[in-house]
């Protein structure tokens, strides 16, 4: 068996040795052209000492031996990661949305757009231990971690949530926790951009059916709210008719009350002056009484009495008990002889 070998791996000896030759004679002869475009980075892998560490800047044309050296390069411009449900947006033909389950249980899918680049001094980590091409990276690290993580983000979320800014707010941590898992990978996230959603097509019905009624509900409320606004509106008018109407009472009652009042006022001082008078006269008739009632009275009364009955003519009837003799009194005599009488007297 050695003696087969040995001829073997001298044979195997020859063979590298005239490659080697070969390739060091067209070596001689020319080089190799490599570029790399306005926004990348090139890494170059000799396949005998291995990986270059020089990063070859954008926008250059560089020249190595052929065949042995590989040439990798990488974009260094923000690229985009479309996952959605219509192979039109996205970029794999088949429906791609990242699907995610609520805190409540529903199933919900959505659109998502992942902004990252590279960074250009990590290029050769990236050649080394992670892609040898822009698709290899996004399709290796990229695109799992994003859909992981971003899913997530958004399996904290409520159904009723997801119509509200914490949708976008889940977006933004899910950024962050995919900027710490990439920067592994000499990768950063720029941004996550949350699409359009979807529940299972049932219980979708059953949000737009719900819309509905909450626009039904919300629509009654305004229109019960404009009808107690109203409501309100003719009760304030009509307390302040009401009010008005008692203030009038109120001052008509008031000037009601002033003029009886003062009725009452004028008919209580004309009383009183009543009252004075016929006292004024009482007390007049108790002096005249009490003037009359002494002697000088008495002669005023009889000069009273003469005086009315003076130029009178009295008849006095005959009394007896015949009746038939008639005498006749001389009236002005006998005032004549009263008042004598009385003056004699005096």
């Amino acid at each position: 068996m050695m003696r087969t070998t040995i001829p073997f791996l001298r044979g195997l000896a020859a063979v590298r040795t005239a490659s080697l030759a070969a390739l060091l004679a067209f070596a001689a002869t020319g080089c190799a052209q490599r570029s790399t475009g306005s926004t990348e980075v090139g890494v170059r892998v000799n396949k005998l000492t291995g990986v270059d560490q020089t990063i070859y800047a954008p926008g250059g044309t560089y020249f190595f031996m052929p065949f042995v050296n590989d040439w990798y390069t990488f974009s260094t411009q923000t690229q985009a990661l479309a996952m959605t449900r219509s192979n039109n947006n996205g970029q794999r033909d088949e429906q791609d949305d990242v699907e995610f389950k609520t805190r409540d249980g529903n199933d919900v899918g959505v659109d998502v757009t992942v902004l990252y680049r590279i960074d250009p001094q990590q290029a050769i980590h990236i050649l080394k231990a992670v892609a040898v091409s822009d698709e290899d990276l996004r399709e290796k690290v990229v695109r799992p971690l994003s859909r992981a993580l971003v899913r997530d983000a958004l399996n904290g979320l409520t159904s009723e949530e997801i119509y509200t800014d914490k949708k976008f707010k889940a977006g933004q941590e899910a950024v962050e926790t995919l900027n710490a898992a990439l920067k592994a990978y000499g990768v950063a996230c720029e941004n996550i951009t949350l699409g359009d959603h979807r529940f299972h097509p049932k219980y979708q019905e059953a949000i737009v059916n719900k819309k509905v009624y909450d626009q039904s509900v919300n629509t009654n409320r305004s229109a019960k709210e404009a009808a107690l606004g109203a409501w309100v509106a003719a009760l304030e008018k009509t307390r302040g008719d009401v009010e008005q109407q008692i203030a009038q009472e109120q001052g008509s009652a008031q000037r009601a009350k002033l003029a009886a009042d003062a009725y009452a006022f004028s008919k209580q001082k004309e009383a009183e002056a009543i009252m004075a008078q016929k006292q004024a006269e009482a007390k007049g008739v108790i002096e005249l009484n009490r003037a009359m009632a002494s002697a000088g009275g008495r002669t005023n009364v009889k000069l009273a009495l003469a005086r009315a009955l003076q130029g009178k003519r009295i008849v006095v009837l005959p009394g007896g008990g015949n009746a038939v003799g008639l005498q006749k009194v001389d009236i002005n005599d006998l005032i004549k002889s009263s008042i004598a009488r009385e003056a004699t007297d005096n």
